[in-house]
């Protein structure tokens, strides 16, 4: 099913059906601030650290714009009871480097809005709070402009009906706005004049510059519990032009790309950037809904890093769309396709494992992870920086070396010399032969030198009570045995 047959479904969104369309008007520029030297604000996005947060201004059209949203996103884990908060406020384009600078005070950027009196003071209390505490954030932990992202969005929806959207974000580019590396890009302003929207920005050097190789596709459903998605959504997500994304970020994966020397921690989809998406065109695999929510997207639950739900755009999505003949690749998805078509013939069955948790006790047994960090290149790097330091911290890391070497020849040696079991064949799961399967291979991406990736991981409270459990029992046991 191509993309553009989805229009007899839904049409183009039209925010201002009185205005003739430019093509400005789908521009959207996000500015995401950071600090040069900790990172800390990459870090915690791309952990998803509890209370993590992530600083960008943005705006809608050309440079001209004189409206800015500063806005402030807010990761909460699901055990806290609370959902992930996106807020912000808008002032005006020439108060925002006195704002940022701390010369400007939150009360005076409000001031105008309580005389006029059209927004409720309730309201006009929360966004001065936010401005407050953005802005004590920026000055206190030095964050300054380091990526800025753009791209043209379109967004599919019947007017007054959210039940089915659709946003696409072509022509995605990301820049780096730093002031690193002896280049003053963005200076003392609050983002670079050198560009802006002029795609595909070829004034600008290559190490400037991301042009992200796929369009972003979102899909948002409001259904109610047990509704189906309609067959065409079905047919749209199960397009051999799409991989879903999980946990996509602008932000992530434009800071990762623009500063190869200073990022280290990488996202699990960075080394999988040269594997064409694209797959077999007959496919039967689609989106289904687990348990009792009342929505469903294409991207991660609330923790989209784009996405914003007001009168200006719709959701950006986390689906990449675009151009893989990775033969392991191509079998982890033909595994995925029939556990997909099986989990939907038993849904009825209720609480059973997800198409992910099969997939994953399929693969339970291989040899190496799907993702791997070089554990040579740290040790490597361990002793280079002990080697700097010198004196004992050198000399104790170098024995600690040694010893680890010569305690893996020894290992080895009594390996070769001691009679070892063989191995038998163990014949194929039910589950494999019920789908036809043979023997299931992983995709090894492993970090480039000096890089490590990290693979988001999702654990239940059910595992923080249980090991709670675990806890109690032991120091029961231990009290018994003292009172002893």
């Amino acid at each position: 099913m191509g993309f553009t047959n989805h229009l007899q479904h839904l049409p183009v969104l039209v925010f201002n059906a009185n205005k003739e369309f430019e093509e400005k008007d789908s521009a959207i520029t996000s500015i995401y601030y950071d600090n040069p030297e900790k990172w800390d604000l990459y870090e915690g996005r791309l952990k998803k650290s509890e209370g993590a947060e992530a600083i960008r201004l943005r705006w809608y059209g050309g440079m001209d714009t004189e409206t800015i949203f500063v806005e402030r996103k807010t990761h909460r884990e699901d055990w806290t009871g609370e959902k992930s908060v996106k807020a912000r406020f808008a002032m005006k384009e020439k108060n925002v480097n006195a704002y940022l600078k701390g010369d400007l005070l939150p009360e005076a950027i409000f001031e105008k809005a309580r005389k006029d009196g059209k927004k409720p003071a309730k309201v006009i209390d929360e966004d001065e709070r936010l401005a407050k505490e953005i802005q004590y954030s920026v000055i206190k932990k030095g964050y300054k402009p380091v990526c800025r992202s753009f791209y043209h969005r379109t967004a599919f929806q019947l007017p007054a009906d959210a039940r089915v959207r659709i946003s696409l974000d072509t022509e995605l580019t990301m820049v780096r706005e730093d002031n690193l590396d002896g280049r003053r890009r963005s200076g003392d302003n609050w983002r670079r004049m050198d560009i802006g929207i002029d795609y595909p920005f070829s004034q600008l050097p290559a190490e400037d510059i991301e042009r992200f190789p796929y369009a972003v596709l979102e899909v948002k459903l409001q259904t109610q519990a047990g509704q189906e998605p309609p067959e065409w959504v079905r047919e749209l997500i199960a397009s051999h032009l799409v991989e879903a994304v999980p946990k996509f970020s602008k932000f992530i994966h434009g800071t990762a790309t623009l500063f190869p020397t200073r990022i280290h921690l990488l996202p699990f989809w960075f080394p999988q950037m040269d594997v064409d998406i694209r797959k077999p065109a007959l496919q039967n695999f689609g989106i289904h809904r687990v348990g009792l929510s009342n929505t469903n997207t294409t991207s991660d639950d609330d923790d989209d890093d784009d996405s914003d739900d007001d009168e200006n755009e719709s959701s950006q999505g986390t689906t990449a769309v675009g151009n893989s003949s990775d033969e392991n690749v191509n079998q982890m998805r033909k595994t995925r396709d029939a556990l997909a078509n099986r989990d939907m013939e038993n849904r009825a069955t209720g609480n059973g494992l997800d198409i992910e948790e099969q997939l994953g006790a399929l693969t339970l047994n291989e040899d190496y992870p799907l993702y791997d960090s070089d554990e040579e290149d740290d040790e490597a790097e361990a002793l280079e920086e002990a080697r700097r330091i010198g004196g004992w911290t050198y000399y104790s890391k170098v024995l600690k070396n040694h010893a680890k070497l010569t305690g893996q020849y020894l290992v080895n040696g009594l390996k070769s010399v001691s009679p070892v079991p063989k191995p038998t064949t163990v014949p194929r799961t039910g589950v494999q032969q019920q789908l036809g399967l043979g023997k299931i291979e992983s995709k090894r991406f492993k970090a480039p030198k000096g890089k490590k990736i990290h693979v988001p991981v999702r654990v239940e409270p059910k595992v923080y009570f249980a090991a709670e459990r675990t806890f109690l029992s032991w120091v029961c046991v231990q009290s018994l045995q003292l009172q002893c």
